[in-house]
Parts: C-alpha cells; structure tokens; sequence
C-alpha cells in the first residue's frame, strides 16, 4: 500500500543516517511512485539507489560515493533522489522491473507524460550504473545523461505550458459562460418582476 511504501522510503532513510551519516543526497521520504510524480512536476530525472545491505560492496559504495559532498550537492541540484532497501516491496519490484543483477545500483528514470495522469505515463531509463562507480563517474554519466536526453525534459516544459494555458483558457471561457447566464438570469427576473408589477397595477385600476 502507499502507507507501507512511504514507511519503507522513511525507515530507508533512517537506517541509511544511522550507519553512514546524514552527508548524502535529499531521498525523497516517500513511495518510488511519488518520488517519480515529483521529478515529473520538478521537470527533473529521477536517480534511484537501490541498496542491498548483504551485498559485500554495499557499504564502501555508500561511504565513498553517496556519502560524497561533491556528488549529493550535484544529485540534489539536478535530480529528485529516491532510496529503497531490496528487502522491501516496492524497491524489489524496481529490481525486478528494472532485470538488475548485481548492487549497487543507481539509475537515472524519466517519468513521460501528464504529471497528473492517473495512469502515471510511460518511465524510461535514461542512464545506469551497476557495482563500485566513483563519485566523478557518477557525475560524469549523469551529465552525459542530461546532455543527451535532456530534450525529454524540454518537451516536458513545453507540453505543461500548453497544458497550462489549455486550463486557464477554458477557465476563462467557463468564467465567461456563467458571467452571461447570470446575466440572462437577471434579465429575465427583472422582466418577470416588471410583469407581476404591471399585472398588480392593472388590477388595481380595474378594481
């Protein structure tokens, strides 16, 4: 359920502190779904770090690559950063989605489509890196990344603008729409009253 993968996203977070430290990038504390919703409404990638504690290169990649300042300050200016422990539903279902094979992993996902589609859009791979990477590889190949896809990301721009303006157009049309049937209303209220007045004053007279 959501509650249980943004659970799992927090109690990731929490671990990761307590045995590495708090210098790291900004995981986002929430489910992979929304951290992906978040990078589409930010016009940002997604990295996603998929961690595996029994993997034996595990512990030296969290301390010399994502425990590096250089490259959390590099991944929380571009990127919307996500976390999740394979142990844990929804991150093993990334795993699996994603055919990886071996730790650590880190991707980089584009989520296409209306942010606020209900079906979510379509999520591509844009870059990956699987086992011990460097800090400056990690920079190096997601800067490639952005450089070679970063299009998708334009696109992206561009389609909300229109969206954006496809609603306040019609925001403005539906404005109009009831400006003028409010004044049709009072039109015909102020006739029928003007009727009634004159019914009232005939009767009056011929009283």
């Amino acid at each position: 359920t959501h509650a249980d993968g943004a659970a799992a996203a927090r109690a990731f977070v929490a671990n990761f502190d307590s045995k590495f430290g708090t210098t790291h990038p900004r995981f986002i504390a929430d489910t992979y779904t929304n951290a992906l919703r978040q990078a589409r409404r930010s016009n940002k990638f997604l990295v996603a770090y998929l961690h595996c504690a029994r993997h034996p290169a595990t512990d030296s990649f969290c301390r010399e690559t994502m425990c590096d300042e250089t490259l959390s300050a590099f991944l929380d200016d571009g990127f919307v950063v996500w976390g999740g422990d394979v142990d844990a539903p929804e991150a093993f279902a990334l795993h699996n989605a994603l055919n990886a094979t071996t730790f650590p992993l880190l991707v980089a996902l584009h989520l296409g489509g209306n942010a606020g589609a209900r079906n979510g859009g379509e999520v591509v791979e844009v870059w990956r890196r699987v086992g011990p990477v460097t800090p400056a590889e990690v920079i190096q190949g997601l800067a490639e990344a952005l450089e070679r896809f970063g299009s998708r990301l334009d696109a992206d721009r561009q389609a909300e603008v229109a969206r954006d303006f496809d609603r306040q157009l019609r925001a403005e049309q539906d404005a109009e729409y009831e400006r003028a049937a409010a004044a049709d209303r009072a039109r015909m209220e102020a006739a029928e009253a003007a009727r009634k007045e004159a019914a009232e004053a005939k009767a009056k007279v011929e009283a």
